[in-house]
């Protein structure tokens, strides 16, 4: 486990524009729901099918975007997000809080704090 500092600079070094607020959510909530499994395996597997079947509506919807709005954010941010092998590297509790991290991070860009 890294320490919170390493985690906060991990959160900080991402792209968490407003865009992407929806989508942090989701990876934390998502996160929070498999917390019993204690892997990431998963989480990364589901970013990947997100990627691949970013057009579907009911997957856009899912992760918070109405209808087919979000289909090229949703894909870029995955994209994004399996490129960055440092979050891969981290175990599931880290990844945790920096994925809430970023949500919170995110959501101050999207109200404009």
């Amino acid at each position: 486990m890294k320490s919170r500092k390493e985690l906060i600079e991990t959160a900080l070094s991402l792209e968490t524009g407003r865009d992407y607020c929806q989508l942090y959510e989701f990876a934390s909530k998502y996160l929070s729901g498999i917390k019993h499994k204690g892997e990431t395996e998963n989480f990364f597997g589901t970013i990947k099918i997100l990627m691949n079947n970013s057009n579907i509506k009911q997957n856009s919807i899912a992760v918070g975007f109405s209808g087919n709005s979000g289909s090229e954010t949703i894909k870029k941010w995955c994209g994004y997000i399996l490129s960055r092998n440092e979050l891969m590297e981290l175990c599931f509790d880290d990844l945790h809080y920096v994925m809430g991290y970023c949500a919170r991070l995110s959501k101050i860009k999207q109200e404009g704090c």
